[in-house]
């Protein structure tokens, strides 16, 4: 199914994209995985952009994807350990994701962005 998908992607996707595609993703890692959660966004999306980040090894897509997403899991409601977090200091979620999630994607951003200049990828 991977492959199909990836056989669609490719052709539509241009060729001077595909070496960013993981970087870009990475970068929308966290709002990605706020709708996505944990297990479609390792196991359907990361494996898509492994297969279009044609040239890419593997490990760097990972690496760069998992950043970025990874990072977001304090405010994304479809963790659970957000609603323990919020419900311990008797915050409400939504108010916890409107005051942070700027907060958590701009660390998230910072990381990718210091990997990237410490020649970690």
């Amino acid at each position: 199914m991977i492959e199909g998908i990836s056989d669609i992607l490719i052709p539509i996707v241009p060729d001077s994209f595909n070496q960013y595609i993981h970087i870009i993703i990475g970068f929308l890692g966290l709002p990605i995985g706020m709708f996505m959660g944990p297990d479609p966004y390792y196991f359907a999306l990361l494996p898509i952009v492994n297969e279009v980040s044609s040239g890419t090894p593997p490990e760097t897509v990972a690496r760069l994807t998992l950043i970025g997403e990874s990072s977001g899991f304090a405010v994304s409601p479809v963790i659970p350990v957000a609603y323990l977090g919020v419900g311990l200091v008797g915050a409400k979620l939504g108010d916890h994701i409107k005051k942070n999630f700027l907060w958590f994607w701009g660390v998230s951003i910072v990381m990718m962005l210091s990997a990237i200049i410490l020649g970690i990828f």
